[in-house]
């Protein structure tokens, strides 16, 4: 009798419930995706990159950056981090996509004063800097949406070589 009731009634509803929990779960966890891959592209308007757009956008950034910006975090001089403070911070701020096109395109100290185009890889001197020569405005926008979407989800990502090297930092520890 105990057997037939399980069968008949506990069995079906076991099988609806794991039904739901399959088709919602997915869902909900799309959603939570979908914020995590949205960064600024302008100050009025934000954009939700792909999965692929943003590994190419890191494929990109590691070929062309990663000598001096090893997982975000700046190895040269100046010491300016990628981090989404500094970013913020800068003048002009470098918080959103277009705003790093720009700088990619013009490079200025982080006080915005002094052109850096002699210095940091742009696209004006290819000649200096061969990595830039073939990286068109949208591998540039992959790139920026790679390094905004990192500085949002990765605690610690995109410091300086100063915070990276400072033990007492246990914010970077994996």
């Amino acid at each position: 009798m105990l057997a037939g009731f399980i069968r008949r009634y506990c069995l079906p509803l076991l099988l609806l419930v794991a039904l739901v929990i399959t088709l919602v779960v997915p869902v909900q966890a799309a959603d939570d995706t979908d914020a995590l891959r949205t960064v600024p592209f302008d100050r009025s308007t934000e954009k939700v990159y792909t999965r692929a757009e943003l590994n190419e956008g890191r494929r990109l950034f590691n070929r062309t950056c990663g000598q001096c910006h090893l997982a975000g975090q700046t190895y040269t001089n100046p010491d300016v981090s990628l981090s989404l403070e500094a970013l913020t911070y800068a003048t002009p701020p470098r918080d959103t996509v277009v705003s790093i096109i720009d700088y990619l395109n013009e490079p200025t100290a982080y006080d915005g004063f002094e052109s850096l185009l002699e210095y940091h890889p742009n696209t004006q001197l290819t000649s200096e800097f061969p990595k830039m020569k073939f990286i068109d405005n949208r591998d540039m926008e992959l790139m920026a949406a790679h390094i905004l979407n990192q500085a949002k989800v990765i605690p610690g990502w995109g410091g300086s070589k100063s915070e990276a090297h400072d033990i007492r930092n246990t914010d970077l520890l994996p």
